[in-house]
């Protein structure tokens, strides 16, 4: 069976969109740039590498803290991923303090204290959070 390297446009094109005028194998959108069909290679390759996946967030220092008024800590979030991999992404993730009248934390990981009481501290990213870190000031 002869295998046809074409796009059935019937199928693929919507009312917006037209095939390319001088290749046949990429289709053009009235609000996009030419998009090229995805090639045996490519395939291939997204096998052979396949997206890696965040699994966990883990945030150091993960005890329980206590922060004076005032005063700054420095927390690192690193993640895992699918291929068992890890990599520092604590500029990459969301950082959350509970109780900002306590404790506020910088887009950095850099957490200063603000007011007495009690906070739980937790990075977050791609649906994925680190466990709760409680913290005192």
């Amino acid at each position: 069976m002869e295998r046809k390297n074409e796009i059935d446009t019937d199928k693929v094109l919507g009312e917006n969109d037209r095939k390319a005028p001088m290749d046949d194998n990429k289709i053009v959108r009235k609000d996009t740039d030419v998009v090229p069909e995805k090639t045996n290679a490519d395939v291939v390759q997204e096998m052979k590498h396949p997206a890696l996946t965040l699994s966990s967030i883990a945030v150091t220092p993960n005890a329980p803290g206590k922060l004076a008024v005032g005063a700054t800590q420095q927390f690192k979030a690193m993640g895992a991923y699918s291929d068992k991999s890890t990599a520092d992404i604590t500029s990459k993730v969301k950082w959350n303090s509970s109780n900002k009248a306590v404790n506020t934390i910088s887009s950095s990981g850099l957490a200063t204290g603000v007011g007495i009481g009690t906070t739980n501290i937790t990075a977050s990213m791609s649906g994925i959070s680190s466990p709760i870190i409680n913290f005192r000031t």
